[in-house]
């Protein structure tokens, strides 16, 4: 990849992260829902959400990105 195109690429990271940002901070006071729960990872509705908001504007951007989550593969995200 170019330099110009990683540039591109890493503006959309960015913007896609500030936008999983606002999601966390407009979250940071209410109650979180726990979807799983073991010894040493707790797994957040929320955090599953933030993912799949710089998921869909990587893919959007280029589907050729990969993309690998602390959540897990994303189930509202469309990969192909």
């Amino acid at each position: 990849m170019k330099r110009t195109e990683l540039r591109k690429v890493l503006e959309q990271a960015v913007a896609a992260a500030r936008d999983a940002g606002a999601v966390l901070q407009r979250q940071q006071h209410k109650r979180k829902k726990i979807d799983s729960e073991e010894q040493y990872d707790i797994k957040l509705e929320l955090d599953r959400k933030c993912q799949a908001i710089v998921e869909k504007r990587l893919i959007r951007f280029s589907a050729e990105i990969p993309i690998l989550g602390e959540e897990g593969q994303s189930e509202d995200v469309e990969t192909t």
